[in-house]
């Protein structure tokens, strides 16, 4: 690598180092708070009020992509990068107008239209009376979920990444997980728990407001003239509008065929072994968030030379971290969800070790950073196709599956439909930039790691078994074992020590250990 191309990287390695530094621990804490959360409730209420919450969340999100356009799905984030990058203040001042000049109007007929709908989805799509309180407090609180979502995009376009952290990781996670457990306790039911949800979310949105006003770009109440970029968001947002939609159906469609065609509690029983699959894009996520916005300054600054390296590193770190916990799920997936739920729920064991190898191979190594580069450079149609591909497969398969299998046919439908959409979003990616998301000498000792970590455990599970202790054991090895071998074989590179450089400034102490091991297998 040249020096001046070192010169190019370093910056947005930074950058990339900074946000993915934030998030991570943000998202680590967020995540355990909301994975918390759904424990409660699925051990509180049980498998059937657990299934009726969560064909809950499965509507609202139908119903609240539709005000928003399919701005949050890449527009907001795009145009504040780039014309952050062209120090543009009026253009930044009329993409933040023009992120919510319709969608707000629109959210409240829609929370109205799901509000009186609440009887009729609830008695003829699934047979769930209990569904219906809880669909008429979500169509109440849908204009609220509308705000904050933009309100984090916007933190996002601006690389805000500690703000969006604290906005929805800290504040909304934490006083949702405090709230639902109040519920639970006093036997409130799912009533009361779609209440918490709504209450979380309104505090949430204050806390992104005050941050964006106060401590960013002022939204309201200063001189800046916005241009009006109302026609040119749409334009380039509307194809991820049905994006949105495709996603949902990736993200949901397996639950809602689920309670359509089986029970409330057997959503509830898949609604354990989802979630905890999804536990593993927490390696996915820090990078994701913070990956779009630095590619579109890049782009906007025409660095095209460097943006193939830094969507290598990024995949090449998230790869890293994820493979420990595919290899922990694949391989005690009963003891993951004993301990986690109880033991009712390890009837969803089989799922959990199909979902895990399915999210393993879609999202890390394709179809995030993939997408993410496909939607820089304005490549919007092709993620739309993309994801119209995942979720048409989704659709198909769940619906002939789910019948003949129940929920491990959700689960082989889900997670064939993933790997389908992420080899084809890495194809379309190297054809149409000609970036290739890894080294492939790096990616293969990576792999080779955690398959030596995975044999390693899995010969002594076969002599030593036990409960919690054991278990968490397990996962320690795997992961020695496997970043041990990493460091030994070579993996590391000078893009990688200007990344801990940059976590290392963030944190405030040195990683000197990190370091020495990196250092020596260069």
């Amino acid at each position: 690598m040249s020096e001046d191309e070192k010169k190019n990287l370093e910056p947005y390695l930074t950058k990339i180092a900074k946000g993915a530094g934030i998030i991570f621990a943000g998202s680590l804490i967020g995540r355990a708070v909301g994975f918390l959360t759904r424990v409660i409730i699925a051990r509180g209420l049980g498998p059937s009020a657990y299934g009726v919450i969560s064909i809950g969340f499965a509507l609202i999100s139908v119903f609240v992509m539709i005000p928003l356009l399919g701005f949050t799905h890449g527009g907001i984030v795009r145009f504040i990068s780039m014309y952050k990058g062209k120090e543009d203040k009026r253009a930044i001042k009329g993409t933040i107008h023009s992120s919510f000049r319709l969608p707000i109007p629109l959210s409240i007929g829609v929370g109205l239209i799901l509000f009186f709908l609440s009887g009729w989805i609830s008695h003829n799509l699934f047979s769930e009376p209990a569904l219906i309180p809880v669909l008429k407090v979500f169509g109440i609180g849908l204009p609220i979920l509308v705000v904050l979502r933009i309100l984090i995009n916007l933190l996002a376009g601006f690389q805000r990444m500690d703000y969006k952290v604290y906005s929805r990781k800290i504040t909304q996670y934490f006083s949702r997980t405090a709230l639902v457990y109040i519920s639970v306790s006093l036997g409130l039911g799912v009533f009361a728990v779609a209440i918490s949800y709504v209450i979380a979310t309104i505090f949430a949105a204050l806390v992104a407001f005050y941050f964006i006003q106060k401590k960013v770009f002022p939204i309201v109440g200063d001189d800046i003239e916005p241009k009006s970029l109302t026609r040119k968001l749409i334009l380039y947002s509307w194809p991820l509008l049905l994006t949105g939609y495709l996603g949902f159906v990736n993200g949901w469609v397996d639950r809602l065929l689920l309670g359509y065609f089986m029970t409330s509690t057997d959503v509830g029983f898949y609604n354990a072994a989802y979630p905890t699959a999804k536990l593993l894009t927490f390696a996915t996520t820090p990078f994701a968030s913070i990956f779009v916005p630095v590619l579109s300054e890049m782009y906007g600054k025409n660095l095209k030379g460097s943006m193939e390296k830094i969507y290598q590193t990024v995949t090449k770190w998230v790869l890293m971290l994820l493979i420990p916990g595919v290899v922990f799920l694949f391989l005690f997936p009963n003891g993951v969800l004993k301990v986690l739920y109880g033991t009712e729920y390890t009837v969803a064991s089989t799922s959990l070790r199909i979902l895990a190898f399915g999210i393993f191979l879609s999202p890390t190594i394709l179809f995030f950073t993939s997408r993410g580069t496909l939607k820089t450079v304005g490549k919007t149609k092709i993620v739309m196709l993309t994801t119209l591909i995942t979720a048409g497969l989704n659709v198909f398969l769940n619906y002939f599956l789910i019948p003949l299998y129940g929920i491990e046919g959700a689960a082989y439908a889900t997670s064939l439909s993933f790997v389908c959409g992420g080899v084809f979003a890495g194809f379309m990616t190297v054809k149409k930039t000609g970036f290739f998301p890894f080294a492939w000498k790096e990616t293969s000792l990576i792999v080779l790691s955690g398959l030596s970590s995975a044999l390693s455990v899995f010969f002594i599970s076969t002599w030593i078994d036990g409960g919690i202790i054991i278990l968490a054991l397990y996962g320690v090895t795997i992961a020695l074992v496997h970043f041990s071998l990493i460091a030994i074989l070579g993996v590391f590179d000078e893009n990688d020590l200007a990344i801990l450089s940059a976590l290392e400034r963030k944190i405030g102490f040195k990683l000197g250990f990190i370091r020495k091991i990196m250092e020596k297998s260069l």
